[in-house]
């Protein structure tokens, strides 16, 4: 949130998700759902989720970092 300038409310309305419970997301509170999730990626142009590249990555023994096999 720091880095796109959008205020909960204002991500709240775009996603149509509360902002109350974008408020718990942050804080970690709450899980979102696949659902929510996929809302607020759409409304910030942006993945939250890393998807199956971190999935291969970790099977590879690769940080998602650097691709320096992991202790």
């Amino acid at each position: 949130m720091e880095t796109s300038e959008t205020g909960l409310r204002a991500l709240g309305d775009k996603a149509g998700v509360p902002h109350a419970t974008i408020s718990r997301l942050l804080r970690g509170m709450v899980l979102p759902d696949l659902g929510t999730l996929a809302r607020l990626e759409v409304a910030l142009g942006t993945s939250l989720w890393p998807g199956l590249t971190a999935w291969t990555e970790r099977e590879h023994g690769l940080s998602s970092r650097n691709t320096e096999p992991l202790p």
